[in-house]
């Protein structure tokens, strides 16, 4: 790197062992920025993953290009060569970003337990609240307004967004990333009723365990565990406005995209995708590598890898048992026929 958002092509190149390939009478500018195959001039960088958008290739005026050898030919513009163009992008994407600015060690302003231990290399911005008995490790930054209760660990290389709450006892491993609003280890919703029909609360006494390499969205909620923890594992991406209840499971690099709420002691393999709105009910077991389209609703365990997608308008629950007894038997009836017919064939 030149300087800040200046870079040559070759630099590009080299940080995602790509091939560089300069075009005859075009010369080698420097790229500042990145843009859409569409939009992009000869400061910017751009990319083409898929074959439907060759003709924009053909038109593009962009600098330089992250492309398939495939492509190559049809590519008027410098060209970064590489097996998959989407994934070199993302890891370039991260070169333009600006940061934000970063605290200076402590701000004055902080109240921090005198039991909290905090390492040197920890920073920590203007405003925040530090409970007893936390341990925050190495290059931790914490921005704003976040509150951290007592008997949080919050490891190596994590990073807090303004307003970030983080309830007592949370354990957080290394490279996390919560951003604004998200509350991690609030109370599950776990009330009994009397024979007055009134509530009463039943105490939450465990926490929320999150593995490496995890982030958290804006306004998501992870509940703690009633008595065991909540976990979240490696690798785990959420996005904003989720809600996970108290006692869920989630297992490895799984995707959980806006919206989606996952009700108590739902369990979820590893790489399970999730789209917007879905909803899962508690209980559920979720075998590895299931994609649940948007909207869907999970009202029973997945044993089986695949994508799954239902959706129905709200009807009396009766009716709605009735129904969907019907429409099953009919989904098996013409699953049937068409096994028969791929036999014939």
């Amino acid at each position: 790197m030149l300087d800040k958002f200046l870079f040559t092509p070759q630099h590009l190149a080299d940080f995602v062992q790509g091939e560089l390939v300069l075009k005859k009478n075009f010369s080698e500018k420097t790229i500042e920025s990145i843009a859409s195959i569409t939009n992009a001039q000869a400061h910017q960088l751009t990319f083409l993953s898929e074959k439907k958008f060759l003709s924009d290739l053909k038109q593009t005026t962009a600098g330089l290009v992250i492309l398939k050898k495939e492509f190559l030919k049809d590519c008027p513009v410098n060209a970064i060569v590489v097996d998959n163009p989407s994934l070199s992008f993302t890891k370039l994407s991260h070169q333009f970003k600006k940061q934000t600015s970063k605290p200076q060690g402590i701000h004055p302003s902080c109240v921090i337990a005198k039991s909290a231990k905090i390492a040197t290399t920890a920073k920590i911005a203007a405003f925040c609240y530090i409970g007893e008995n936390v341990i925050i490790e190495d290059d931790v930054i914490i921005q704003s307004h976040c509150v951290i209760e007592d008997d949080v660990f919050l490891a190596k290389n994590s990073y807090l967004h303004p307003k970030v709450t983080l309830a007592q006892g949370v354990i957080i491993k290394k490279n996390f990333i919560g951003h604004s609003g998200c509350v991690i280890g609030s109370d599950g919703f776990a009330n009994t009723p009397d024979i007055h029909r009134k509530w009463h609360k039943i105490a939450q006494l465990g926490s929320v365990s999150i593995g490496e390499n995890v982030e958290i969205g804006a306004n998501t909620t992870i509940d703690r565990g009633a008595i065991n923890n909540t976990i979240i594992a490696d690798g785990v991406r959420i996005d904003n406005l989720v809600h996970i209840a108290h006692n869920v499971q989630i297992g490895e690099d799984c995707a959980i995209t806006a919206c989606v709420a996952i009700a108590g002691s739902t369990k979820l393999g590893k790489r399970v995708m999730i789209g917007g709105n879905a909803a899962i009910a508690d209980h559920i077991n979720i075998a590895d590598d299931v994609i649940i389209t948007g909207l869907t609703a999970i009202d029973r365990d997945i044993e089986q890898s695949g994508v799954w997608t239902g959706f129905m308008p709200a009807v009396p629950h009766k009716e709605w048992l009735r129904l969907s007894m019907i429409w099953r038997k009919k989904i098996a009836k013409i699953t049937r026929f068409f096994q028969k017919q791929f036999k014939k064939d």
